[in-house]
């Protein structure tokens, strides 16, 4: 009779767990489609990710291509900004770069 006690107790306990962890998926569930729909998740995305915006992303990748002396991918590659597609020779996106891209063919 006790073997038969403490089986019924294990049953009881697992119930209790399984209901606990599916309460707590449950609230991590509804707390991402509540940042979902308020917007605040692509603020949060945004802080982890490290940058503000994709127009600060474009600024740093055509700094490094300046750094690194890529003429090719400076001056031709085209870029979506502002929903126009455009270059690294955009005053917006070029900061102080020295590259002189009339000497390089696209």
């Amino acid at each position: 009779m006790m073997i038969g006690k403490k089986v019924k107790s294990r049953k009881g306990m697992e119930f209790a767990i399984t209901t606990l962890v599916v309460i707590v998926l449950a609230m991590l569930i509804l707390a991402v489609l509540a940042m979902a729909l308020t917007g605040t998740w692509k603020k949060l995305w945004n802080s982890i990710r490290g940058y503000s915006s994709d127009s600060d992303n474009l600024v740093k990748i055509c700094k490094t291509q300046c750094d690194l002396e890529n003429k090719q991918a400076f001056c031709c590659d085209e870029k979506l900004f502002d929903k126009e597609k455009t270059n690294c020779t955009d005053s917006r996106l070029k900061g102080d770069c020295n590259i002189n891209c009339f000497e390089v063919s696209c």
